[in-house]
């Protein structure tokens, strides 16, 4: 992988995960959410708790909606963390709070079988880290660092990430530039002497830079094509709303 930047210039470099580091694969949000849902209506049947796929989908849909809703209205530079989002759904399913915990093993059980790692930047990372450079991850996800740590390294186990932070905890995102901010506190690292890496032209270029950062857009756009007619697929098959799904 080709990246064009001064080594001298910086001493650390900041990646973020998502279809950059750990990519996914063609299927559309909902598509993803609704197999996630197939998976959880069999282990939540094995606990005792009889709810049908079909419920926890549109229950996933309708908490994370909700949940984000209400989070523009009370703090529009945060994130929502995804304990909120499972809150909501079992209470929307009027299942005990023990059933949030089968909910976060299976998304967590399917996004690990369906990302890969991006053994190329991966690659590039470790010569960077091997030179004396820095590397840590910031997400905008709902994901708890714990979470994210644990997909790294199941899936790229030996990588060079030493510190992870996401908007999830830290209640800030990229796409406001804020979490790059407190980021930079934490790190007591200077923002001009950060390299951002990413897939979104807008979080990971444009908000990087407005935060002093330095930045490179490695972005997927074959895979938003993709994502995109899989999405219309869904819809035409029945999945729901098209509106309403996130590509």
């Amino acid at each position: 992988m080709k990246l064009r930047f001064d080594l001298d210039a910086i001493d650390l470099v900041s990646v973020d995960l998502f279809d950059t580091l750990l990519l996914r694969d063609h299927r559309c949000e909902r598509r993803r959410f609704l197999l996630m849902a197939h998976k959880a209506a069999a282990a939540l049947n094995d606990a005792g708790f009889r709810v049908s796929a079909q419920a926890i989908h549109q229950s996933r849909l309708d908490a994370q909606r909700l949940a984000y809703r209400a989070l523009e209205t009370e703090r529009p530079q945060g994130d929502v963390p995804v304990a909120r989002i499972y809150q909501l759904q079992t209470a929307i399913l009027d299942l005990p709070a023990a059933a949030a915990e089968v909910l976060k093993s299976e998304e967590i059980g399917f996004e690990a079988s369906s990302l890969r790692p991006n053994r190329r930047l991966l690659r590039r990372l470790d010569e960077l880290r091997a030179r004396g450079k820095r590397v840590i991850a910031i997400s905008d996800i709902y994901l708890p660092r714990e979470d994210l740590c644990e997909l790294l390294d199941r899936l790229a186990p030996g990588h060079p990430i030493e510190a992870v932070y996401c908007s999830a905890e830290l209640n800030l995102t990229k796409r406001s530039s804020e979490l790059f901010g407190a980021v930079l506190k934490l790190e007591q690292a200077p923002a001009g002497r950060v390299l951002h890496l990413g897939d979104d032209r807008r979080a990971d270029l444009e908000m990087a830079r407005r935060a002093g950062l330095q930045s490179r857009w490695l972005p997927r756009r074959h895979m938003k094509l993709l994502r995109k007619l899989d999405r219309a697929v869904h819809f035409l098959s029945g999945g729901g709303q098209l509106g309403l799904g996130a590509a």
